[in-house]
């Protein structure tokens, strides 16, 4: 018998791609490198931003006393006991990093809170004697207690029916109407005819 010779396989030879392919294939390669990068970037920044702005509505317990409005003081001490707690802080800033719309209010609420910041730290550098806490806390607590109708502010019909506030401010021998004038024209310092708790306390420790 014949055997029959032996088939020799030759091995293909691989594909190549066209020069148009290959080119169109690195574009695409590099774009993708390029669009990770930016994210990251975009990422990195919008980190460092969020980092800012919890930064600027961050204020120190005493700063915040110097806030007029009771709901921003809870406020404020909310953002400050957040701050504290590492957790919490990096849940919001993935929320505010992925979600548009979180980014935008919260740019526009910081933006808002951080002059009440920058006002409550001024105010707080310049309280003098009114810096100590413990001051801060006894004449919010008279200010209470005369703000009969919790308006955030006093006005001379409330100092006038406070027995209380009047036998602190009165002078020998002065009248009530008399010394109720004398701490308006000292504690009303922009005479708009309201004292403020910033303005009463700063005028009750002088």
């Amino acid at each position: 018998e014949t055997a029959e010779p032996q088939r020799t396989e030759i091995p293909l030879a691989p594909a190549v791609r066209p020069a148009s392919s290959v080119c169109a294939w690195l574009r695409g390669e590099m774009l993708a490198l390029l669009v990770n990068a930016l994210l990251a970037f975009s990422a990195t920044g919008r980190r460092a931003k969020f980092d800012a702005m919890v930064a600027s509505v961050t204020l120190s317990p005493r700063a915040i006393e110097f806030i007029d409005s009771e709901k921003q003081r809870l406020l404020f001490k909310g953002v400050l006991a957040a701050s504290e707690q590492p957790m919490v802080v990096n849940a919001f800033a993935i929320v505010y990093e992925d979600l548009g719309p979180v980014r935008v209010a919260g740019d526009l609420i910081a933006k808002q809170l951080s002059k009440v910041a920058t006002s409550a730290n001024e105010r707080a550098a310049a309280s003098g004697d009114v810096a100590a806490l413990s001051a801060l806390a006894a004449s919010r607590n008279l200010f209470r207690l005369v703000d009969s109708d919790a308006s955030g502010s006093l006005d001379r019909d409330e100092l006038l029916r406070s027995p209380v506030l009047l036998d602190r401010i009165r002078a020998e021998g002065e009248s009530d109407q008399a010394a109720v004038e004398r701490f308006m024209s000292s504690a009303d310092t922009d005479d708009d005819g309201q004292v403020s708790f910033v303005e009463f306390a700063s005028a009750a420790a002088s």
